[in-house]
């Protein structure tokens, strides 16, 4: 073999090797990137399981909430009423109010 085959093949096998290091680190970093995805992906799952949970709770109780001031302000009214007074006018306002925010929550939750 002469020298200028040698030198040619040492040049060759540097410049594989000087390629392959950045495409492996490259792979493994892509690798790296798939499985944190993947892991990201499961969590935010997991959290909007909760959160719509959670969500679900929190309208019900709202729910429950104005289902109860609905009902005091009809017996407020109905003593008004009793006493000899005007009366509230206020009850259908309220009691709108009630069926809007229950629209609310059905849309929120879709």
């Amino acid at each position: 073999m002469s020298y200028e085959i040698v030198v040619g093949m040492i040049t060759v096998v540097g410049f594989i090797l000087t390629i392959s290091k950045p495409i492996v680190k490259l792979t493994q970093q892509i690798t790296e990137l798939n499985v944190n995805v993947k892991i990201f992906s499961e969590e935010l799952k997991e959290y909007k399981e909760k959160s719509s949970k959670t969500h679900e709770r929190i309208f019900n109780a709202i729910e429950e909430h104005d289902e109860a001031i609905a009902d005091h302000e009809l017996r407020l009214h109905d003593l008004e009423n009793q006493k000899g007074g005007n009366g509230c006018s206020c009850i259908g306002r309220i009691q709108e109010r009630v069926n809007q925010r229950k629209d609310n929550e059905k849309e929120y939750v879709r």
